[in-house]
Order: C-alpha cells, then sequence, then structure tokens
C-alpha cells in the first residue's frame, strides 16, 4: 500500500500531466516570439521589407502637458522633448496584425553638465494572438552615426488587445539638438524624430 501511494504521485495524475503540457506550450510559444524579435537589424534588406510593411501615423504635434499626466506632473529639472512629426509607430506583420508603439511623453533631465537623461514614455499595444514581446531591447537612439541603446533593462509580455507602458531611458553624453526614436519588430525599424530642448 505504501509502495503505491509513493508510486503515485503528482505528475501521475490528469491535471498534472495537463499542466505540464500547457506549460510547455507557453514556453515555446514565448521562445518562438522572442526569437523572432531578437533579429534586428539595422539594415533590413529588401526582401524583409516587403514581408513587414511599416506605416507612421503622424499625430499633431503637442506640448506634452496636454498630452499626459507623467508630464503635467514633471518636476522642475525636467524638459520636454519635442516630437515634431508625430508620437505613434504602427508596424504592420504579415499584411493583417499591428503593432503600435505611442510615446506618452518624452523628457531630458540634466545629470551633470555634460550628461543627460532621456526618458520616454511608451505605450504597446497589438492585435497579433500570440502578443509582442515589450523590452527595451526593441529602442535605439539615434544621431548622426550614434547608436545607443537603453540604459535601463526590462521585458514584458502584452497580449492581444492589451495595452502596458513602460519607461525607455538613455544617457547621453555632451550635447545632441537633434535625433530619432528607434523601435524595431522583427526586422523592421521606423524612428520618430526627437528635437531636444
Amino acid at each position: 500500500m505504501a509502495e503505491e501511494s509513493r508510486l503515485q504521485n503528482w505528475w501521475q495524475t490528469v491535471p498534472g500531466i495537463l499542466t505540464a503540457i500547457a506549460a510547455i506550450i507557453t514556453a515555446v510559444a514565448g521562445l518562438i516570439v522572442a526569437l523572432q524579435q531578437t533579429r534586428i537589424s539595422d539594415t533590413p534588406s529588401a526582401r524583409q521589407r516587403r514581408a513587414v510593411s511599416a506605416t507612421i501615423s503622424a499625430a499633431p504635434t503637442q506640448d506634452l502637458k496636454d498630452v499626459t499626466p507623467q508630464a503635467a506632473a514633471a518636476t522642475a529639472a525636467d524638459q520636454a522633448i519635442g516630437l515634431p512629426d508625430g508620437r505613434s509607430v504602427t508596424l504592420e506583420y504579415a499584411g493583417s496584425y499591428r503593432f503600435r508603439y505611442d510615446v506618452l511623453s518624452a523628457q531630458r533631465r540634466s545629470l551633470t553638465p555634460d550628461r543627460s537623461l532621456l526618458r520616454f514614455r511608451v505605450q504597446v499595444w497589438t492585435d497579433f494572438p500570440a502578443g509582442v514581446i515589450f523590452w527595451s531591447d526593441s529602442f535605439r537612439l539615434h544621431s548622426g552615426d550614434l547608436r545607443l541603446k537603453p540604459t535601463n533593462a526590462f521585458s514584458q509580455i502584452v497580449s492581444r488587445d492589451e495595452t502596458k507602458e513602460g519607461d525607455i531611458e538613455f544617457e547621453v553624453d555632451g550635447p545632441i539638438e537633434e535625433a530619432s526614436l528607434a523601435i524595431t519588430y522583427v526586422s523592421e525599424t521606423r524612428q520618430l524624430r526627437i528635437v531636444m530642448p
């Protein structure tokens, strides 16, 4: 009797087996999405450009205090960064699914006389059935030949028809007057022009 109960552990029950199968399926789906997003390239080929068509919806330029509560609550040390060509990028995948990135606020803070922190509050939404991984490595700051990755690291899953927000931060040495925030999904990159205060 004791030997039988010892053999009947959690893995031999139907709920245990179903839970293990569900965990494997979830892990495989997450791995597929992560692998797709790690194929980042600053110069996508013509074939990749045909596979992922992207459009930028240019929202009218507004003061940050009129756009988000975060910007209105900014301290005096923060300066608003301008986005003259709009705040939104929508990428289309396979002609059917959309990945939308909205910059809710953009601010610059002086850390030292020669160093600044740029912070972008970004919201992500998708209608892709598997969702999207919203992570800091999808973003770069471009200024001339300069390419900077975010100084903060985060990663979170955004499910289909869900919105999530996160801060993307860059530390910049020296003066930069004009640059762009580059956003990449799979292998296609789109940029939002930014103007420093």
